[in-house]
């Protein structure tokens, strides 16, 4: 267990966005699931539980130095220092979500899953907490995969596919789902803006989420 007393509170812009991506995605659903075929949808794609998410994997002192060389990599990207590209596993991002406060509104709500090059999440959320009344004493446990690209100084996520109970979400719905850019939330952060103004790439490779700085 982390010591939140000693622990600095910390804002990685870089992987917040993912975060905030996997959340729009369940906010669009809980629309489409309120507008059409009501109980149907309730019935096959909710839950009167949640799920409980696994525990983050990584010992208090391997997330004290991840700490660290977040805040390196920012410093350095800040003040235009040269620097390694910063490589976060599935562990560390979910470590991140489970202990930094600024991920308070997710935790127990989100874990990253990275499987190779591919991006996915395992999410269970209140849907009274998505705004949509009708199910409010129910729960939307899901698996989504989505396509991360990063091009123009901006985040582009895309759903591929939603999971609930082994499913896949129905195309009618999915197709809807795939015009919005799920990052476009962290894009209009200016926080967000001035540093990946200084970032070459964002993207996920062998395992892990890269962020990759530009060259001086």
């Amino acid at each position: 267990m982390v010591d939140k007393k000693t622990a600095p509170r910390r804002g990685c812009l870089f992987y917040g966005g993912l975060a905030a991506a996997v959340l729009l995605l369940l906010l669009l659903l809980g629309v489409l699931f309120g507008v059409s075929l009501a109980n149907k949808m309730r019935r096959d794609f909710t839950d009167s539980q949640p799920v409980p998410l696994a525990a983050p994997r990584l010992a208090p002192a391997d997330y004290g130095r991840l700490q660290q060389r977040i805040d390196t990599f920012r410093e350095s990207i800040k003040y235009g220092r040269p620097t390694a590209p910063l490589e976060l596993t599935a562990d560390e991002i979910n470590a991140l979500i489970a202990n930094d406060p600024d991920f308070q509104s997710i935790k127990g709500k989100l874990q990253v899953i990275i499987e190779g090059d591919q991006l996915k999440g395992q999410v269970s959320v209140s849907m009274a907490e998505l705004g949509v009344p009708i199910f409010q004493d129910r729960y939307l446990n899901a698996q989504a995969v989505m396509d991360l690209r990063f091009n123009n100084e901006a985040v582009k996520i895309y759903p591929r596919q939603v999971m609930v109970k082994g499913k896949p979400i129905p195309e009618v719905y999915m197709a809807q789902i795939r015009k919005h850019n799920l990052g476009q939330a962290f894009n209009n952060d200016p926080r967000a803006g001035v540093a990946m103004e200084k970032l070459e790439s964002i993207q996920i490779k062998n395992g892990r989420l890269v962020v990759t700085p530009k060259k001086n």
